[in-house]
């Protein structure tokens, strides 16, 4: 027993924490780190953080996305995204808690019509219990139902997902102004959602050929599909659209007021079964095939014909009233007004009985043509449409509520132990096991696998450089597929061994050796975690303690505080790594009066803000500048202050730089930006720079370029910039 214990123990820490499912919390006005008692404000920063397997909990409220692009992407498979919860997590009703996933009306960001989108493998996600209203993306004529005006719409249907064993439930998908939902993939699962007021194709497509598994379509509310040519058979205003081939189980279902088909399948239609599904008031066809260049249409007088048509499985489809209850009366009103078209299926009888139901005068023969296209339907209304049959369509739901055993969101990361890169190329045995830390650079992706117990379906494999680009042979090192690790390697480009890396991280994870591997390297990583690198972390040392320089204006000593110098630049010309330079308040402009300062030694510090005995450092009441003297003829083009060398580490805290001093201005007092310096007025190269406590104004292109890695901008004033 103690030997399959300590087995069990020790696959669970090759797999790590990426292999453990983990929960994530959401709450509107929250702004946490995820976890239960500190939830995230929107699922989008959830999505970021999410693997595969995690599970995503949204609690009630309006969620506008991140920076309000209202748009979720889900990127790893086997993702959960729930919603319908209370405030505290403990109950779990999307009807009686609705979980808006929606646009923002007043925010100014371009966003598309989509609101869930899969990319990449998001195969066996679920997504279950969000109301997604495309309506405030919309333009509608004026009146409390104006008709849509497509013309100022986005095209984009509202769910895009297409990987296998995907799942849509307990969801409202509503106002579209194109198609409602589009699944692409064998053995999906749409159950439970009420899909309405579509002014595109259909309210939801099924694609997919040479299937394995069927998509089952069970237990929904298909509700007005619009179409501009109502009842004429056309191939729009359709409930469900099934791709020729596509497999698929179409189950007690209602499909009521689609203004040309209840369901359109394409050819090969011998895949489809259609069981106890509820057809009223559809347009022109409850169901519409395509057989040898034909198109065949079942309407309520010929239903008895479906088992002719050679279905998988036909039976109790029937066309009959579902009973819906809770249509909005003042929308439907506007709504019934459509004409029975000579080709149209529905009778006058047919709408007179609707238009009993919500209290409209009845019509003769003929009846009127459409007032109204796609109005809003409001969201409240949306959740009273209940049939009456327990059986049919979309029914409000009390789910369970249950939490993962892998660890909530926010639990103490693992600990890892510094490695080299060289260690893990030549003698990777020495760490097998073990979890370690390693700087290092992606290289390109590599579909071999000679390691024991790593496979291409869980693990994707990539070259693995040193941090100090030596080219040549490298190791393949495996990263875990639906992992944050495999979010980074597919945002990075990859090094081709020419020049300084771009990318460079701390790959985190757990050594394995394998010596009868066919590779000639037997060492790999099975990488977990992956962090931006840090030269200062790194280097791993503290920074250097050097002597102090003093300096003020109109003084002419040797940098000592009693005889300071009289400008930085004498400071700088004998600094040594470590060394600080005090400077007291007052104007400073450069050797010779040019106007700039160099940087060429690392791990200095510039600190400016300093009273004349150097008794007190407030830069904002000592302002201490540094700038080109205009009645000097020496300046020389660049910025004030110049990074050059090696200055990794540079401080420059608590000074002033004005770039009028080098500018050209009109008469009128306008700048003239091509006369003037085009140069940021500080510019940094070398990693862990730092500028702080300090006023940077009028420059004529930019304030600071800051090109090193680990830098640090903070509590400056910067304003009135060009460019």
């Amino acid at each position: 027993m103690r030997k399959w214990i300590l087995v069990l123990c020790c696959a669970i820490a090759v797999l790590g924490n990426s292999a453990l499912a983990r929960d994530w919390f959401v709450r509107a006005g929250s702004d946490g780190d995820g976890s239960k008692e500190k939830p995230f404000k929107d699922p989008a920063f959830a999505l970021e953080k999410a693997e595969s397997g995690d599970v995503i909990h949204v609690a009630a409220g309006v969620y506008n996305g991140k920076l309000d692009n209202a748009n979720w992407i889900v990127s790893v498979p086997n993702l959960k995204l729930l919603g319908g919860y209370d405030a505290k997590f403990a109950e779990r009703d999307p009807w009686k808690n609705p979980t808006e996933l929606r646009f923002n009306k007043s925010s100014k960001v371009r966003c598309s019509g989509t609101l869930i989108k899969g990319e990449k493998d998001h195969s066996g996600c679920v997504i279950d219990g969000f109301i997604l209203d495309q309506k405030d993306s919309n333009a509608y004529q004026e009146g409390p139902y104006g008709d849509i005006d497509l013309r100022l719409c986005p095209k984009d249907t509202i769910v895009m997902l297409a990987s296998p064993g995907v799942e849509v439930r307990n969801c409202v998908i509503m106002n579209g102004s194109n198609s409602g939902v589009l699944l692409e993939g064998e053995g999906c699962k749409f159950e439970n959602n009420i899909v309405m007021n579509m002014a595109g194709t259909c309210l939801l497509e099924l694609r997919g050929s040479n299937q394995s598994k069927a998509t089952t379509v069970k237990g929904n509310t298909f509700l007005f599909a619009w179409s501009p040519n109502y009842g004429n058979g056309g191939p729009d205003g359709i409930g469900v659209k099934v791709g020729s081939g596509t497999k698929v189980e179409i189950l007690n279902n209602v499909f009521q007021n689609c203004d040309n088909h209840g369901i359109y399948i394409g050819t090969k239609f011998d895949k489809v079964t259609l069981k106890n599904n509820c057809y009223w008031m559809n347009g022109f066809s409850n169901i519409k095939f395509f057989i040898d260049g034909r198109d065949v249409a079942l309407d309520n007088a010929n239903m008895g014909d479906i088992d002719d048509l050679g279905l998988k499985a036909a039976e109790g489809n029937a066309a009959a009233d579902p009973a819906l209850g809770g249509l909005d009366p003042k929308w439907m009103r506007k709504f019934i007004n459509r004409t029975a078209a000579e080709r149209g299926k529905v009778t006058m009888d047919d709408w007179n009985q609707l238009r009993q139901l919500v209290g409209a005068p009845l019509e003769a023969e003929g009846g009127k043509g459409p007032t109204g296209f796609a109005m809003a339907y409001d969201l409240k209304q949306a959740l009273k449409l209940i049939p009456k049959s327990e059986t049919l369509g979309a029914h409000p739901k009390k789910l369970e509520v249950a939490f993962s055993a892998g660890g909530a969101a926010g639990a103490a990361e693992q600990k890892y132990e510094a490695a080299t890169w060289e260690t893990l190329l030549n003698n990777p045995q020495s760490i097998d096991g073990r979890r370690v830390e390693i700087p290092g650079v992606f290289g390109s992706g590599k579909s071999w696998y000679p390691i024991a117990g790593i496979s291409e379906k869980e693990y994707a494999g990539v070259e693995f450089y040193d941090i100090r680009q030596q080219p040549g042979l490298a190791p393949l090192i495996y990263i875990r597929k639906g992992t944050n690790a495999e979010k980074t390697m597919d945002s990075v480009q990859a090094w081709n061994g020419q020049g300084e890396p771009v990318d460079k991280f701390i790959f985190r994870g757990t050594v394995k050796f394998d010596p009868a591997c066919e590779a000639r390297f037997k060492g790999t990583l099975l990488v977990e975690s992956i962090a931006p690198f840090s030269a200062k972390a790194a280097a791993g040392a503290a920074r250097p303690v050097g002597r102090d320089w003093f300096v003020k204006a109109g003084s002419s000593g040797d940098g000592s505080r009693e005889k300071p110098f009289k400008d930085p630049w004498q400071a700088l010309e004998k600094c040594t790594p470590g060394d600080s330079i005090h400077v007291a308040e007052g104007e400073y402009s450069g050797k010779l009066k040019t106007g700039y300062w160099a940087i060429n030694v690392r791990m200095i510090s510039m600190l400016g803000g300093y009273d004349a005995d150097f008794k007190e450092r407030n830069p904002w009441k000592h302002p201490t500048r540094l700038g080109y003297d205009k009645n000097s003829k020496a300046w020389t083009e660049g910025a004030f202050i110049r990074g050059q060398d090696d200055h990794t580490g540079f401080i420059f805290d608590g000074f002033v730089l004005d770039g009028s001093d080098v500018n050209k201005y009109n008469a009128e007092g306008d700048l003239i930006p091509d006369q003037s310096s085009r140069n940021a007025l500080i510019e940094l190269v070398s990693p862990d720079c730092t500028v702080r406590n300090c006023v940077l104004v009028n420059g004529s292109l930019g304030s600071i370029t800051m090109v090193g890695e680990g830098g640090t901008i903070e509590n400056n004033i910067i304003l009135n910039f060009h460019w």
